[in-house]
């Protein structure tokens, strides 16, 4: 479920933009109960004049809008009221458009008197009934090192899981946005392909329970993780299931490979190489590099 309060979305937006946050427009299309059915992440769009591409409803086939400009320095941010405006000119709900900074943000929502000007809130003293908003979340830097510090935490995840110790709801959480950058996914992926690990259930059981926890919607990297282990299980027939119910939500790019490989009947083996871009190894390397 997307957050209904400013606050809580704000909160959320690092995570919904990218594992490693970066300066973007975002854009959310919502259903009818409030679950994510498309996300878009504009990078660099923040301090440049907004794209007509941008304001085109076949890209936003759903209702209700959450749109956001998030920006991690001091820069002022870009004028939302044209996108906005042309939403709700195509008879769509926006239920939020906010643009945060690093030390000031403002709503293009609010219809308060004399509320969020140009130059925006500070995000604490707020005098016009606002949730007091925390700062962003700053940026990890270097993304290589943010990255090193989550494989850690993935590998404890799965050593808990493996000795049958509790991994708590927050942390499965956490371990879930992880899967949203690629160098991290395909990590999870290569680790669990590789046989002499032997690690595969355990990330199994940490998928399945990240999928209790949350709809399609809001979580289709997990779900495509858990349709490749399908796949490497040779479970063909629930992979090809699985595979269809994520890319009639969203065409993920992975959902894609695996749709291909499985019309295609390639074996398991060649997948494991297909999509493994990055291995554990690669990601040790890159921290090695950037130290």
């Amino acid at each position: 479920m997307f957050p209904n309060e400013p606050r809580s979305a704000i909160v959320e937006l690092p995570y919904l933009l990218d594992a490693a946050p970066v300066d973007a427009l975002m854009m959310v299309g919502l259903d009818a109960d409030g679950s994510i059915q498309r996300r878009g992440v504009f990078p660099n769009t923040v301090t440049r004049p907004l794209d007509e591409p941008l304001l085109e409803s076949s890209m936003w086939p759903t209702e209700t809008c959450f749109v956001a400009a998030v920006s991690f320095s001091d820069r002022p941010g870009i004028d939302l009221t044209p996108l906005l405006d042309a939403f709700t000119y195509q008879g769509r709900t926006v239920l939020h458009g906010l643009w945060a900074g690093a030390q000031r943000w403002r709503s293009f929502t609010c219809d308060a008197d004399g509320c969020c000007t140009a130059r925006g809130n500070r995000y604490a003293g707020h005098a016009y009934g606002h949730d007091d908003f925390d700062p962003l979340p700053e940026r990890p830097e270097p993304a290589v090192a943010w990255r090193r510090a989550r494989w850690d935490e993935w590998l404890q995840a799965i050593m808990d899981t493996e000795r049958a110790l509790p991994v708590d709801a927050a942390q499965l959480q956490g371990l879930s946005r992880t899967l949203h950058d690629i160098p991290i996914r395909d990590a999870v992926l290569a680790y669990s392909a590789d046989s002499d690990a032997g690690v595969r259930p355990a990330i199994e059981q940490l998928l399945a329970r990240m999928m209790e926890r949350s709809t399609l919607g809001a979580a289709i990297p997990v779900h495509t993780c858990a349709a490749a282990m399908e796949y490497l299980n040779g479970e063909i027939d629930a992979a090809a299931l699985h595979v269809r119910h994520i890319l009639e939500a969203e065409e993920y790019s992975l959902a894609r490979l695996l749709n291909n490989g499985l019309e295609m009947r390639a074996p398991s083996s060649l997948l494991a190489r297909s999509f493994a871009h990055y291995t554990p190894q690669d990601l040790l390397a890159m921290d090695s590099r950037a130290a």
